[in-house]
């Protein structure tokens, strides 16, 4: 029995610990995304992170880490790049701009973009924004405009109110 008892204990103890370790979840908004751009082209996104169970102070670094796919962490940057959060106000936005590199070749590029809570021992980091970027190739010319010829009749143009040339 006081095997059991103290087994408990340990148990509480380890729950409690790793509860206590990550007090602070983000949350992301929107959780999924889909937009689609033109290689060599830009793009600009709302972003919102609320910090769920926020108790002190931090500082949300909006672009941490993008992973879990093939989505470049270089297309993706935040503007701003960082916002204090506190306990009253415990969610900050952002511009994600997304600008793929010329010659990018068409495609699907996706991942999830995971932010970070400066100031804070231990956050839980949430499972990111998934965004998902299609991209299309840009518009090119390979050479100066033709005239394409497409009738041989004559063309008549007719003035209105002209008077009659003797």
């Amino acid at each position: 029995m006081k095997k059991l008892a103290i087994i408990s204990m340990v148990a509480a103890a380890v729950l409690l610990i790793a509860g206590a370790a990550f007090a602070e979840t983000l949350v992301y908004n929107p959780g999924r995304s889909s937009v689609e751009v033109e290689s060599g082209k830009a793009l600009g996104m709302s972003f919102t992170v609320i910090v769920d169970g926020l108790a002190n102070e931090g500082e949300i670094q909006f672009v941490d880490t993008v992973g879990s796919g093939n989505l470049p962490a270089s297309w993706i940057k935040a503007s701003p790049g960082t916002a204090r959060v506190d306990p009253r106000s415990p969610m900050a936005s952002t511009a994600l701009v997304i600008e793929v590199p010329a010659g990018t070749p068409a495609g699907t590029y996706a991942g999830f973009v995971r932010s970070n809570l400066a100031g804070v021992r231990q956050v839980d980091p949430g499972s990111g924004s998934y965004v998902v970027v299609n991209v299309t190739e840009a518009a090119s010319c390979s050479g100066p405009p033709e005239l394409a010829v497409t009738s041989v009749s004559p063309e008549v143009i007719k003035v209105p109110n002209n008077k009659s040339i003797d």
